[in-house]
């Protein structure tokens, strides 16, 4: 079986990761990169902003020309919001392949529909079977009537995200990496700061003032083997949750226990149902506690060691790796083989 997977190929976690795992089950995996056929440059962002254009319009052929030539039994999207209903029925008019989207973002409630969505929304109601990272999400697309909607949990990249030794460089009791939002993170990490706790944060769009007691642990944003390495040598990873996309989990919440860190998390009922609080994982409400929770961990070295290795094993056991959503995505293409045959 071949399946032509298309996307931006620019994150190893992302469109690499999920082609490793569709290769595990003996499919051939062919590619299609948005961003080498696009380019860059300020006339390639005018029109990506817009969502045409003569590149945006090449990119489409593109496409159409790779479907004809690898002549895939599958074609699988990641955010096709550059591709036109136009050309996913041209595709489906010329290719008996089954069409699979999967979107990482959130399209219905991020306020951008028609300015980055307009094409997507439209394709989806076009493909075979449709991915969500969110369950309301998955839930939203079910009510306007989106073919068969399905949620596809994040996951950690097997083979990447795993213990291994700890960096001086990147030694700190608590890592926070990943982006800036103004959801009170900042608060957080300062009041973690001031109860005397090493920070560190990696990620974009940390511009603070120069005054900012937070600025000092602020770095590059880091990913791959480094973002790995930083996990591993912090004693807990802490996660936020994005209050933009309403998430009540986040892909940390499984690399971070995948690495073998103790995870501290805030309390949701998606979160409290992965890992079991207190001896897989540890949860707070609100900053008072996420600081308490803190100072304990980091002070009580074999009660971290513990959650930590407990979380790793529960992590592995309940099969959240790029393998098992890959064979999740080959069941579902086979029950609906199945009841087309």
């Amino acid at each position: 079986m071949k399946l032509l997977l298309v996307g931006e190929w620019d994150r190893s976690v992302y469109e690499e990761a999920l082609a490793a795992g569709f290769e595990s089950q003996g499919i051939r995996v062919p590619g299609f990169h948005n961003g080498t056929v696009l380019g860059s440059g300020l006339r390639v962002q005018i029109q990506k902003h817009l969502l045409c254009g003569p590149d945006i319009t090449r990119l489409n052929e593109a496409l159409i020309a790779r479907v004809n030539e690898v002549q895939p039994d599958t074609i699988f999207y990641r955010n096709p919001i550059w591709f036109t209903p136009e050309t996913i029925q041209r595709i489906k008019a010329m290719s008996r392949a089954v069409q699979i989207t999967y979107c990482n973002d959130n399209p219905f409630e991020d306020g951008r529909a028609w300015k980055l969505w307009r094409h997507y929304l439209r394709n989806i109601r076009l493909a075979d079977i449709n991915f969500f990272f969110r369950r309301r999400s998955a839930d939203a697309a079910q009510r306007l009537g989106v073919p068969r909607p399905r949620i596809l949990l994040p996951y950690y990249t097997e083979g990447l995200h795993k213990p291994t030794g700890p960096s001086a460089e990147y030694e700190c009791d608590v890592l926070f990496a990943g982006h800036f939002e103004p959801d009170g993170r900042v608060n957080a990490l300062t009041s973690l700061l001031r109860a005397g706790v090493k920070v560190r944060v990696h990620g974009p769009d940390w511009n603070l003032p120069r005054s900012h007691p937070l600025r000092a642990v602020c770095h590059r944003a880091i990913y791959g083997s480094e973002y790995c390495k930083a996990i591993c040598s912090a004693r807990i990873g802490l996660v936020f949750l994005s209050s933009l996309n309403k998430d009540t989990y986040t892909t940390r919440c499984f690399e971070i226990p995948a690495c073998g860190t103790m995870m501290l998390a805030p309390r949701t009922g998606d979160l409290t149902s992965f890992y079991d609080e207190g001896t897989e994982a540890a949860f707070y409400a609100d900053v008072e506690e996420l600081v308490h929770q803190a100072l304990y961990y980091i002070a009580n070295d074999s009660a971290r060691k513990s959650v930590a290795m407990a979380g790793h094993l529960r992590c592995l056991a309940d099969a959240h790796s790029n393998i098992a959503r890959a064979r999740q995505i080959c069941n579902e293409l086979q029950e609906l083989r199945l009841l087309a045959a």
